[in-house]
This record gives C-alpha cells, structure tokens and sequence, in this order.
C-alpha cells in the first residue's frame, strides 16, 4: 500500500507596517501543522513595498523552508472598503456579487469592476437583524496592484487577497467551543488595532480602536515622558501593565498610564458586544481573544479579563495549531493573521 503525504498550502503573506509575518500549514485529519512559520523586521518600515524589499522577502522565505511561491496577501488595513448591505437569499438565482459591486460602488464612487471583494451573512435573529444582511468588504484594484507587482517581480504570486478581519476568523475560529455565543477578536498591531465581533462562525460587526495600536500607545508614554518613542515602546513591551516586581518611576509610571488607557478600551468593547447583543439578544457572551503584536503586553490579558468580567485568551500558533516548531514565531500573537491567510484551501483564488 503506497504512502500518501500532504502538501504544503499557499503562504499566508502579512506584511505590517513595521513587520512581516509568514506562515505556511499542512493539513492532516487532526488539524493544522506548521510546515514553517516566520516573523522578520521590514527593510523600509512603514512604506509602500518596493521590488528590492519583495525580493528580500522572497530570498527570507526560501531560506526559511517556505515551499513554492503562492502567497495569500492580507489586505492592508487603510485600503479596505466596508460596507453592511441587502443581498438577496444565496438560492434566489441573482448574481450576489454583481449586487455588491454596484452597491458598493454607488456608496464609494469606485468603479464597479474597480476592486474585489468578499462578505460574511450575518445570521438571521428573531429580534432585530434583517435578514439577508452582509458585512462586505472591497478592495479597490488601485491601492493593491503596486504591492501585487513588487510581489510578482520577486517571483511571489498573489492567489488571492483579504481583509484582516476573515483571515482572524478564519484562524480563531476552531478555538470558540461555542460559535453560538457573541465572541470577540481584539487584533491590536504595531500600526492598527481591530475589534472583530463573531457569532455562528461569521463576522457580525467591526470597529477600529484607535488608541491601541502599538505606535498610539509609545507616543503617549513619549510624549508624557519627553523621551524618543523607541524607548517608550521598549518600556511598553518589557513592564505593560504587570511590572513583574520590577521597582522604579518608569516601571510604575508606564503600567500606569496604559491601565488608564485601558480603561477606553474596555469602554469600547463593551459598547461594541451591547451592540451586537441587540442584534442577537438570545446570545450569550463568549470570550475576547487577543491577537497582534501588543496581544502579548505583560499583564494585559488579566486586566482586560477583570475590567469586561469576560474570559480573555491571547492567541499564537502554539495554540492554534495541532503541530508547529518551536521558536519565536510559534509564540507570537502577531502570528495569527498570516496562519488564517495560509489556512486557505490550496487553488482557492480571491
């Protein structure tokens, strides 16, 4: 009897503002395994990619035991194009997706064959959801084609590319026990940070947290502190808002200030699980996980978990995945976005 093996799938491809994050998975009967997971710093931190960083990339990637070159892109944050539309029911014989390309065209002046985009249905509700609603997101043609041509340049060929928000879904997904319950993503980054509501296994409901991303919090301790903002992130990352017994101004000072600015957010992700439970009153509430790379903030996850009286769960490939190797990368909760890019069925195209 011959042996039969999987293949590695396409490499999830999440290139931040000051980071990129690789991940490329296998799939058995018993779940996901890294075939390679990599976290590296950019060359030109915060600007658009050039052919000479896709190449760079490209040459990191085959160096690290990525296998191919089809890469699943996540959609940069501030191109994406949102909007909550009527679609008619899935078997109604009406071309869904031609709706939402005029909709979303009408609403944002784009032109209709301009952009791709995808949705999640919001589930129906006894109370107060329209039925046949979505939550749809468009990607204008224009603001990716640069970064797919550097890509395409270095050899990379993009299969397909999503917004953040699914890509989280997709990967936190097997984690809620209970998709009934009104579950929440806090992906919080070095240059954005997103609350990602879930119910029945699909994104019901969107905000940005705008004092949360890593850079808005470094610039109030710079700015409190008048120090350069690179010092003030090293403090953010090293004492958060647990000083692990450390002693000193700038250990107490700094879990101070961000526990004030916890209370904000806290603010914010009650308003948004109210909303939601609105929509869906007879749903309980689940847990908030945490994922990007402020999720891992020394004593965040606690304070978070008390102030919302809510299970809070910072996510990483070692806990998302059935097998993966040992390592930085397997630990890091700005890992999580590229693993739901790579957990793409191989040939699916976006």
């Amino acid at each position: 009897m011959g042996l039969f093996y999987a293949k590695p799938g396409v490499i999830g491809l999440d290139i931040g503002s000051q980071c990129v994050k690789a991940a490329q998975l296998i799939r058995h009967s018993k779940g996901w395994s890294a075939n390679a997971l990599a976290a590296f710093k950019r060359r030109e931190p915060g600007a658009a990619l050039s052919t000479g960083e896709a190449l760079g990339i490209a040459d990191v990637l085959r160096r690290r035991g990525f296998v191919g070159d089809r890469v699943a892109l996540c959609a940069p944050e501030d191109t994406v194009v949102r909007a909550v539309l009527d679609l008619p029911p899935e078997n109604a014989q009406v071309p869904r997706e031609r709706i939402v390309r005029v909709e979303i065209a009408r609403t944002h002046r784009l032109s209709p064959d301009g952009f791709s985009c995808c949705w999640s249905q919001l589930p129906a509700s006894a109370h107060n959801a329209t039925p046949g609603q979505a939550l749809c997101w468009a990607l204008p043609y224009e603001k990716i084609s640069p970064t797919l041509s550097a890509l395409d340049r270095a050899g990379l060929q993009a299969s397909g590319v999503e917004p953040n928000s699914a890509a989280l879904a997709r990967s936190c997904g097997a984690m809620l026990s209970d998709p009934s319950r009104i579950s929440a993503i806090a992906d919080l980054g070095a240059s954005a940070a997103r609350l990602v509501l879930l119910h029945q296994g699909r994104v019901v409901h969107e905000r940005t947290l705008a004092e949360w991303s890593g850079d808005k919090i470094a610039s109030v301790l710079s700015e409190k502190w008048s120090v350069p903002e690179p010092l003030a992130s090293r403090a953010m990352e090293r004492f958060g808002v647990d000083t692990g017994g450390a002693t000193g101004l700038l250990a107490s000072e700094t879990a101070g200030t961000i526990t004030g600015l916890l209370e904000e957010m806290v603010e914010q992700v009650t308003l948004s699980f109210s909303f939601v439970s609105h929509q869906y009153p007879e749903a309980e509430l689940g847990p908030l996980l945490l994922t990007g790379g402020v999720a891992g903030m020394p004593g965040l996850a606690g304070l978070l978990a008390e102030g919302l009286e809510l299970q809070v769960v910072p996510m990483s490939p070692a806990v998302l995945l059935a097998q993966c190797p040992e390592g930085r990368a397997a630990t890091s909760s700005a890992m999580v976005s590229a693993v739901g890019l790579a957990m793409q069925e191989v040939g699916r195209h976006g």
